[in-house]
């Protein structure tokens, strides 16, 4: 059973992949990244609890509805520790918090990705519920 799960992880595209693609502006690369991110949801985060994600989302939520993108940037790194704990305690959780490590760094690198970075985490918890029980 546990090697099945580790092989249906490998699988999935990595998340930071996912969201350059989300990036990038245009119709069709936006609707092949969320097709791709749900299929990374229905493998990565399906065994994920309900409540986890909405915790998750509440510190994302919380984040975008700071007024200063410099206070906005301060929060989406703090999420990086607040994840890591989240994963020590949940293992199912693991591979997300690889993965989202990743798109931080990419959007601290590139402010302009910051409104992005919001749009595409309520996209994450809005599959999550398509597949949680």
């Amino acid at each position: 059973m546990r090697f099945q799960q580790e092989e249906r992880l490998q699988a999935a595209k990595p998340l930071h992949s996912i969201f350059e693609r989300f990036t990038k502006g245009d119709a069709v690369s936006v609707s092949d990244a969320l097709d791709e991110l749900d299929k990374y949801v229905s493998e990565v985060l399906r065994f994920v609890p309900s409540s986890k994600m909405r915790n998750i989302y509440a510190l994302i939520k919380r984040a975008s509805l700071q007024t200063n993108d410099e206070v906005k940037l301060k929060e989406i790194v703090y999420f990086k520790y607040k994840i890591a704990y989240m994963a020590a305690r949940d293992s199912n959780l693991k591979r997300f918090e690889r993965d989202m490590v990743e798109v931080i760094k990419s959007v601290v690198q590139d402010k302009v990705l910051l409104d992005n970075f919001f749009t595409f985490a309520e996209a994450i918890v809005a599959f999550h519920k398509k597949y949680a029980k």
